[in-house]
């Protein structure tokens, strides 16, 4: 993957047809490059990163493989007993 290619692209939320007016070109931009230099971190330490793709939460692996995050799996790291 290249350090510009980015497994997702920022969306405006379901139901909005467009970015909030807040969101010029030049904060999308820095956001698009944020989110690249975190996914070359998290692969380059050979850590899958979490992204929302069609609609779920998916690890994104250094490998290009994808796995889907069940949601209980999410929570355990969380929950104490």
């Amino acid at each position: 993957m290249s350090s510009n290619a980015l497994p997702c692209q920022l969306e405006p939320p379901v139901g909005q047809d467009e970015q909030p007016a807040f969101f010029t070109p030049k904060a999308l931009d820095a956001m698009q490059r944020a989110v690249s230099e975190a996914v070359s971190q998290h692969h380059r330490l050979g850590q899958p990163v979490a992204i929302w793709q069609d609609g779920r939460v998916v690890q994104l692996f250094p490998d290009g493989s994808v796995q889907p995050v069940e949601p209980a799996s999410a929570l355990t790291h969380f929950v104490s007993e």
